[in-house]
């Protein structure tokens, strides 16, 4: 557990920077309430100015599901 802390503590780092660009890449196929780099995102960069999402793995997305 505290690598987990410490790579937490890492990312918190990087993306407290104010010239930091975070790339928010959440896979398609999964609940986006489930992810939870959006709400880290939000509380460094609350105006999503330096946050960029990316969907990946449109293809897995099963039908009735967009």
């Amino acid at each position: 557990k505290a690598v987990i802390q410490q790579v937490n503590n890492l990312i918190d780092s990087y993306m407290s920077q104010v010239n930091t660009i975070i790339l928010a890449v959440i896979p398609a196929n999964q609940d986006i309430a489930t992810i939870d780099i959006l709400e880290r995102a939000h509380k460094v960069d609350p105006t999503g100015e330096r946050t960029l999402g990316v969907l990946t793995k449109p293809d897995l997305i099963g039908e009735g599901n967009e």
